[in-house]
């Protein structure tokens, strides 16, 4: 049972993530996306421009947070 509860909390906090902001590799360090990415802490950490998606998704994002108690 935990382990379900683990997988469905990553999962949504990935997908907010996914569906909140966009993502943009940094030109002055570019992601060598040939070879297969393996978490073992060698690879990172990645070099990328977070940014909301736009106003309404930092709406969505300060009331979820206001709703949390953050």
């Amino acid at each position: 049972m935990g382990l379900n509860v683990a997988q469905t909390n990553m999962f949504l906090a990935v997908a907010r993530l996914v569906y909140c902001f966009d993502f943009e590799e940094n030109p002055a360090c570019p992601l060598d996306v040939s070879k297969p990415f393996v978490d073992d802490n060698t690879n990172g950490p990645f070099k990328v421009k977070i940014r909301p998606r736009s106003a309404a998704h930092v709406e969505l994002i300060r009331r979820a947070n206001a709703e949390q108690g953050q």
